[in-house]
């Protein structure tokens, strides 16, 4: 799975590295998220800066 840079800076504000190795540790755990999934949401809507 590839993510953007803003989606990928907002997993890390939510969970910290243990968190994400231990518990969120593949694709299928983190699309289970709801709380990586509404960032996920939050940044599709925004305004695209190139």
């Amino acid at each position: 799975m590839k993510l953007c840079r803003a989606c990928h800076r907002g997993i890390h504000k939510l969970y910290d590295e243990m968190t994400l190795g231990k518990q969120l540790n593949s694709v299928e755990k983190l699309r289970a998220d709801p709380s990586v999934m509404k960032h996920v949401r939050w940044v599709a809507k925004q305004k695209e800066v190139t």
